[in-house]
């Protein structure tokens, strides 16, 4: 079932049929091809159809995933070029795979910012989000499920933060973690230094609740894709897993895993680098753009959307090699961008690679790991690029 749609758009009614039209014209006098345009719901549909049969399938382990984890988004490509379209609704959506053009786009946050509507954006929140203008749009089952999602969570971390409140009022001390800094921060600015001037406001609660959500995400959630993928790269690779372990015990021996030898882990490093490029994260990332503006050799007319797909470039043996889909890789181009590029590198990219290290560390430390025969493979992107099937893995301790 295919939910109802209803889209507010900035500047133009969905029911001006012509805008749609007007937009795909410039795009094709420009020698860009893609999709044609069919009201209402531009590809949406079949890209949904297509999505659930993919997400179903299985790939061998050293296969090229793009196809299956962009699916639709591939087999465009593959049909109209790397720099073709498609419809999200009244919206075209241009698909980038160069790198410079990424780099351009992710440097120009005033000119191509993110077309993410509300229910995209409620669960994370924070500074990431922040844009000069508002998207909405409304598939009735998810934004329900998400709002209630979201009220919960909300509450929940209003009770946390307003104790945290209550006992600074108290002149009692903040707990040595995240949310503690950011509250004595927050104060801090507040009442020392901004010289006086009562005009300075400081965060809201709404705001700190924000950033909690944030970094709930970028720490948990992607920290956890990034280490589930470099595990299943190291049973796939067990020389790999074995030089990542002498590296291990030779830098911290027993010791738990310090941040101050953090640096000292180059095969680690390395390791996760080649799980970023392989399966990263976040494979795509969406922008708009606000105003007319040239991008490369091309004219980007205002309510033209770009999808960035970080993971087909990531695997383009045109930067990597015939060999882009093989795990063993020292060097980095600049197709290399796991972690988005320019002004709007991700800001949680340090606490994601600290607390990988740190748990990767210690599972080398303790187990031997491989993949059962019942391993399925299907990585498939869902907010963040996940096993669809789950990763069991049998452990032996050491």
């Amino acid at each position: 079932m295919y939910g109802f749609f209803i889209f507010e758009i900035p500047n133009y009614s969905v029911r001006y049929g012509g805008k749609p039209r007007e937009l795909e014209n410039i795009l094709r006098q420009q020698g860009l091809n893609g999709t044609p345009y069919r009201p209402f719901l531009g590809d949406v549909k079949n890209m949904m159809r297509l999505n659930e049969t993919d997400k179903q399938k299985t790939i061998n382990l050293s296969e090229d995933a793009s196809p299956h984890v962009f699916g639709y988004y591939y087999r465009t490509v593959a049909k109209y070029g790397k720099n073709s379209f498609m419809w999200f609704g009244p919206w075209p959506r241009l698909n980038v795979a160069d790198p410079e053009l990424i780099k351009e786009i992710l440097s120009r946050p005033d000119a191509f910012q993110q077309p993410l509507p509300e229910t995209g954006k409620i669960l994370t929140g924070g500074i990431v989000f922040l844009q000069d203008e508002k998207w909405g749009y409304l598939p009735t089952k998810l934004n329900r499920k998400l709002k209630a999602m979201n009220n919960e969570l909300q509450l929940l971390l209003k009770g946390i933060v307003d104790k945290r409140q209550k006992a600074m009022e108290r002149g009692e001390a903040m707990p040595n973690d995240l949310l503690g800094a950011l509250m004595e921060s927050n104060s801090r600015f507040i009442n020392e230094d901004n010289d006086g001037n009562q005009n300075v406001v400081g965060m809201s609660i709404d705001d700190v609740i924000d950033e909690c959500k944030f970094f709930y995400f970028a720490g948990s959630k992607t920290t956890a894709s990034l280490l589930v993928w470099a595990m299943v790269l190291l049973c796939q690779n067990p020389d790999w897993q074995t030089r990542a372990r002498e590296e291990v015990d030779r830098v911290f021996g027993n010791e738990e895993p310090s941040f101050e030898s953090l640096t000292h882990l180059k095969t680690v490093t390395m390791i996760l680098q080649e799980s970023l490029r392989l399966y990263p994260p976040a494979p795509l990332m969406t922008r708009g753009s606000t105003k007319t503006v040239k991008l490369g050799n091309m004219t980007i007319p205002s309510g033209v959307h770009m999808t960035l797909l970080i993971g087909i470039l990531h695997r383009d043996p045109d930067f990597w090699g015939d060999d882009a889909n093989d795990f063993e890789r020292g060097k980095y181009s600049i197709g290399y961008m796991p972690f988005g590029a320019g002004q709007r590198v991700c800001i949680g990219q340090n606490l994601v690679l600290i607390e990988a290290k740190i748990a990767l560390a210690m599972i080398l430390q303790s187990f031997l790991f491989e993949l059962p025969p019942s391993y399925l493979h299907a990585p498939f992107n869902d907010i963040n690029l996940l096993p669809i099937y789950g990763a069991p893995m049998i452990l032996r301790s050491l």
